[in-house]
């Protein structure tokens, strides 16, 4: 490879650098997540980083590329709140014979488990939660912020 080539390489690189303004991976509550997640016997499975996007906001950037069927992440089942997770709890037994749907339900059980602050068991994945959102809207036109 020449220097025109190992140039060109670097130029392109300072370019992708460019546009992501943080990279996460030394954000306090996302270690706690990643230790949170290993007591559940996970193990990453592929080069993924937290990131913060400029347009997007947080999400995870790829170290390498990413092929057809490659797995990305692979999240243990007892690491996962699942329905199976509220009929476990406490709080199952305040929506008994109420018909909710399941995002209604998730998003009370967050803020049941919020409510706990420290006490909760799943402190460490409720503290990576962001405290408020945009939600971006793809358009023809453009992007919208919602």
């Amino acid at each position: 490879m020449g220097r025109a080539a190992r140039l060109r390489r670097k130029k392109k690189q300072n370019i992708l650098n460019n546009l992501y303004r943080f990279n996460l991976s030394h954000d306090d509550t996302l270690i706690n997540l990643i230790s949170w997640l290993k007591t559940h016997n996970w193990k990453p499975v592929s080069r993924l980083c937290p990131t913060e996007f400029p347009l997007t906001g947080r999400g995870l950037m790829a170290r390498k590329t990413i092929l057809a069927n490659d797995i990305l992440v692979r999240i243990p089942l007892d690491a996962m709140i699942t329905s199976k997770t509220f009929d476990e709890s406490n709080f199952s037994q305040i929506l008994e014979h109420k018909a909710f749907l399941s995002q209604e339900i998730f998003a009370a059980f967050l803020i049941w488990e919020k409510n706990k602050s420290g006490l909760s068991s799943w402190a460490p994945y409720i503290n990576t939660l962001p405290c408020d959102f945009r939600c971006v809207l793809g358009t023809l036109e453009g992007i919208f912020y919602g």
